[in-house]
C-alpha cells in the first residue's frame, strides 16, 4: 500500500475527554496508549487526551499513514525523521524523540516503510 500523506489534510478527530476537541489529523505527531488512556501529542506541542482503545484508533488512522510500531505507540509516517532497524537497536524518531520497535513488528514495519 503507498501512503498518500495528503489524505490527511481536513480530516478531522474528535477527541473527548473533560471536553471536546476537535484536532487536524495531519497535526498528529504519534499517539501513545497506557491503561486505556489515548494521549495525542501534535507538532505544536500540545497533548490531548481520551479514553479510548488504541486497536481502534490503529484500524482508523492505518489509511492516512499512522502506523503502530509497539504495543502502545502509534506514529505518524508524515513525521518519521529517522529510522533504524539493525541488531543494535530499532526505533523510530519523530523529532527529538525515539521510540523502540517492538520485535513482533520489525518485519512489519518493514514492510510498511517500504510503500
Amino acid at each position: 500500500m503507498i501512503v498518500d500523506y495528503s489524505k490527511q489534510i481536513g480530516k478531522k478527530m474528535i477527541i473527548k475527554s473533560n471536553e471536546t476537541m476537535i484536532i487536524e489529523v495531519d497535526t498528529i505527531l504519534y499517539i501513545t496508549c497506557d491503561c486505556g488512556v489515548v494521549d495525542f501529542y501534535t507538532v505544536d506541542g500540545n497533548k490531548y487526551f481520551e479514553i479510548n482503545a488504541i486497536k481502534r484508533l490503529e484500524k482508523e488512522l492505518f489509511e492516512l499513514g499512522f502506523y503502530r510500531i509497539n504495543r502502545n505507540i502509534i506514529v505518524n509516517g508524515k513525521y518519521i525523521t529517522k529510522i533504524s532497524i539493525n541488531k543494535q537497536e530499532n526505533f523510530i524518531q519523530i523529532a527529538d524523540k525515539k521510540f523502540i520497535i517492538s520485535q513482533r513488528q520489525i518485519k512489519n514495519v518493514k514492510k510498511w516503510l517500504q510503500n
